[in-house]
């Protein structure tokens, strides 16, 4: 039987065992199993001797997704010291394939029943954790409309609708909520979210972590809590912003992911302009 090109690169990995450092033998294929799930990234389950690890093969549309590996290293890193995300043990030379290893965590990953009041609370906390993190690092500001050009870019249509859409969205969503400033996540949906054995939460993947604003964390949480209007409004209430402030942060949130799923190929041209319409008229 002849081995797949996906073998073959796993294999190519594998071989780099002794750059790990805490590897002991060579692993083999049979230790390798794929994690299910990611949209950008190729991640697998590696169970080794010293222990189980995530194996994350960089996707290749990084570029076209306008991802900064470098800055999501540089976030990783300083969130992983905090405590709030598992450390990377060992990135690979960016001049070979791009990938990294983290320790494993055992746990399960959210899902959109998961989040009763209770548990958003929980969540809004963690973040607010990250957000409130000393950020001394280089690390770029994300400005939403120069990141929707980008992917307006890759869409690169030329219906007249979606065409003038993009004019007026643009427009509407430019700036941020408030002047606040902070290291933010920009996707803790509940894939992300690992709940451990032991009653504790953990936020994983950080490819799009920039500075930003707080709500564009929060609205992007309540986007998957199916809550009543009564819990919505009474966790804005309790909150440090206006529902003037929280509403430009969902619509700027909303924008982003929609093209984020054009772009993806997710959806089409038409459910792309259904959506951004929607969007105008709120």
């Amino acid at each position: 039987m002849t081995r797949s090109s996906g073998d073959e690169a796993l294999q190519t990995i594998l071989n780099d065992w002794r750059d790990w450092s805490f590897c002991r033998y060579q692993p083999s294929l049979a230790q390798v199993t794929p994690i299910i799930g990611g949209l950008t990234n190729d991640c697998y389950r590696l169970r080794l001797a010293e222990g189980d690890y995530v194996l994350r093969i960089e996707g290749k549309n990084s570029r076209a997704l306008d991802i900064d590996r470098e800055q999501e290293y540089c976030i990783h890193k300083h969130v992983a010291a905090a405590g709030l995300t598992p450390l990377v043990v060992f990135r690979s030379n960016p001049n070979s394939t791009h990938y990294w290893l983290r320790p494993y965590v055992e746990g399960t990953p959210l899902n959109e029943a998961d989040l009763t009041p209770a548990m958003v609370v929980r969540l809004a906390q963690h973040l607010t954790r990250l957000h409130q993190l000393a950020v001394d690092l280089n690390i770029k500001t994300l400005d939403i409309t120069a990141k929707a050009t980008r992917y307006w870019q890759i869409i690169d249509t030329t219906n007249h609708e979606l065409l003038t859409l993009k004019s007026k969205l643009q427009k509407a969503l430019a700036g941020m909520p408030t002047e606040q400033l902070c290291l933010v996540h920009m996707d803790p949906t509940t894939p992300n979210w690992i709940h451990t054995p032991d009653d504790k939460l953990v936020l994983l993947d950080w490819e799009y972590a920039a500075l930003g604003h707080p709500l564009w964390d929060l609205t992007t949480l309540l986007q998957d809590a199916h809550l009543s209007a009564d819990d919505k409004n009474a966790l804005v209430a309790e909150s440090a912003y206006s529902k003037a402030e929280w509403s430009f942060a969902k619509r700027q949130i909303t924008y982003l992911t929609v093209l984020w799923y054009r772009v993806q190929g997710l959806i089409s041209d038409s459910d792309l302009s259904h959506q951004l319409h929607e969007l105008d008229l709120r």
